[in-house]
């Protein structure tokens, strides 16, 4: 099985591990994967052409 790094993130069983770090957090985790939307169009006319 492939994962999905933002639809299959369980942010309550991060939250559960109760892990303290000073730069992770669930809004920094599904931020990381924000694209601007310039690449996002890019990728929208590669996906067409392919």
């Amino acid at each position: 099985k492939q994962y999905h790094p933002i639809f299959d993130f369980d942010s309550k069983r991060w939250r559960d591990l109760n892990i303290k770090t000073r730069y992770y957090n669930t809004q920094l985790h599904v931020g990381s994967f924000a694209l601007p939307n310039y690449v996002e169009e890019l990728l929208e006319d590669v996906e067409e052409i392919g």
